[in-house]
């Protein structure tokens, strides 16, 4: 009679939480379905809404982070880790005495402070965020455009920043800065081919795969429709899913893999007039961006 009863109470109690939740749904998609949630950066996020993404960033990246983590003192973040990081960091998290750029000020949600992050997250945390970014927040991912020994140097480096005063942050940038003078070819040189040869020791068998993100990474859909790949509704460029089956590449190069390649390398070189910019892709990136291309083809 008691194992009965518990059982209908069971029963009421995941019908009454079904409801529920169904009632919660409802309510969302009418705040989104009619506009009702502002999305305007000037207004902010409800506590809510930013207390729930905030928890989805934790949960994620504790999930996903791998805990091995080298020796941060055999990395060199005073040179080529703060020069990244000023290249690439600093206009929206700023530094001891530096202010961000005034665009990152009104970024919604805004770039956390760099002193909170490197005390409160680990370095296995730092690395996973900085290599593969955060989305809806800005932070963008950097696994293609930085080495893995790169990544670990600004994860060193990001440690560092909360123990150095003004002063001490402003001289070892004003010392990097004169070094990178005198070697800024030589280094550039090494970096390029450090990330080819990073992105080179990738099995082949991850290619097609590397190829989509690559896409994404290099915002190609926000001008093409791209099978695989989520996109704004409208675009102004041709869409890319039969591309490899098309007899000219913009009216100019004949369709091959090559030909490919070297479009996506420098479209410009080819056809001086077209809207489609230089984006810097480098030649292993485009390769697997290819590669995708071919895979998302319909057979002739």
């Amino acid at each position: 009679m008691t194992k009965t009863i518990n059982i209908k109470l069971n029963k009421r109690f995941y019908s009454l939480a079904g409801v529920v939740l169904a009632l919660i749904a409802a309510v969302i998609f009418s705040l989104v379905y009619f506009g009702v949630y502002n999305v305007s950066a000037l207004t902010g996020h409800t506590t809510p809404v930013y207390k729930f993404l905030e928890h989805a960033r934790i949960q994620a990246v504790d999930a996903r982070v791998d805990e091995q983590v080298p020796d941060l003192t055999l990395f060199d973040w005073q040179r080529s880790g703060l020069k990244n990081y000023q290249r690439h960091c600093i206009a929206c998290h700023g530094a001891p005495g530096v202010a961000p750029e005034p665009f990152s000020l009104g970024m919604m949600p805004p770039p956390s402070a760099i002193v909170r992050v490197a005390g409160q997250r680990s370095p296995a945390e730092l690395y996973w965020v900085i290599e593969n970014g955060i989305k809806m927040s800005g932070m963008p991912a950097w696994k293609y455009r930085l080495t893995q020994e790169e990544l670990w140097e600004l994860v060193a480096l990001v440690k560092v920043l909360p123990t150095l005063s003004k002063a001490e942050y402003a001289q070892l940038a004003d010392h990097n800065f004169a070094i990178e003078g005198v070697e800024s070819v030589l280094a550039n040189q090494q970096d390029e081919t450090a990330i080819m040869q990073s992105s080179l020791a990738e099995p082949r068998a991850t290619q097609a795969l590397s190829g989509q993100v690559a896409m994404q990474q290099y915002n190609c859909s926000s001008c093409h429709v791209i099978d695989g790949i989520a996109s704004a509704s409208y675009h102004v460029g041709p869409p890319l899913n039969n591309m490899v089956n098309r007899r000219f590449i913009a009216g100019t190069l004949p369709t091959t893999r090559e030909n490919l390649i070297q479009w996506i390398m420098d479209p410009p070189h080819f056809k001086p007039q077209s809207l489609m910019p230089n984006l810097r892709v480098k030649r292993n990136h485009a390769e697997a961006m290819v590669d995708y291309l071919y895979e998302i083809a319909d057979e002739k």
